[in-house]
């Protein structure tokens, strides 16, 4: 009785170990940045990727119609950080910044509006500065793209101005460094309750033609 006792007591510790263990917890979500992510099973199948948002290496740049390559764009914003998420996010809480604009904002003009507002600016006038670096590089050579994808983070937690302007600057205006190949994907990442069919519409009529929730 004795020994059956302390097998049992034996399992359980095992049991409760493998459950709240947090390297096995960072182990899973290694393994999934590393080979499960969408982005990175999606770039996986390209010639070449160019991620914007992160750390670009411009000497590797394909200025070739003959090469091309996906553009990874990074939203940082999530409502919150799970325990298992390891990605470069920005939690911003559960207020009503989804379909916030220059022209309508939804959400008062209190604190953290104004902070979300400052935050938001700062970072998309990054991403432009990176994509602008990009135009020098390629010197007036456009890239062709066979694939934009906005990851993150939230992707759908960003302001359908802040979308809009990031595809300007990257391959609407005449400045831009890429331009797009017949039947290029544009996708973002979205999670339910995080945007509602006016948004989706919006988000339609920018030109993205594909959601990964």
């Amino acid at each position: 009785a004795l020994i059956v006792c302390w097998f049992i007591g034996f399992f359980g510790l095992l049991c409760l170990l493998d459950l709240f263990c947090p390297y096995k917890k960072r182990a899973a979500s290694a393994f999934w940045n590393r080979n499960l992510h969408p982005s990175r099973r999606r770039q996986s199948s390209r010639q070449a990727s160019v991620s914007v948002g992160k750390s670009i290496d411009l000497d590797v740049l394909p200025t070739s119609e003959d090469q091309p390559i996906g553009l990874y764009i990074h939203i940082p914003y999530c409502r919150r950080r799970c325990r298992y998420c390891n990605f470069a996010i920005v939690p911003i809480g559960t207020r009503p910044f989804t379909e916030y604009s220059s022209s309508s904002p939804l959400a008062l003009p209190d604190d953290a509006t104004r902070g979300f507002e400052k935050m938001n600016d700062s970072y998309l006038q990054c991403l432009v500065t990176e994509l602008q670096r990009i135009q020098r590089k390629t010197n007036g050579t456009k890239i062709p793209l066979e694939s934009i994808y906005f990851g993150g983070g939230t992707p759908s937690l960003a302001p359908i101005d802040t979308i809009a302007t990031i595809l300007k600057e990257a391959y609407i205006h005449d400045h831009a460094p890429f331009c797009l190949r017949p039947g290029a994907e544009i996708s973002i990442e979205m999670d339910p309750g995080t945007f509602t069919r006016n948004k989706l519409q919006k988000l339609k009529d920018l030109g993205i033609n594909r959601i990964s929730l």
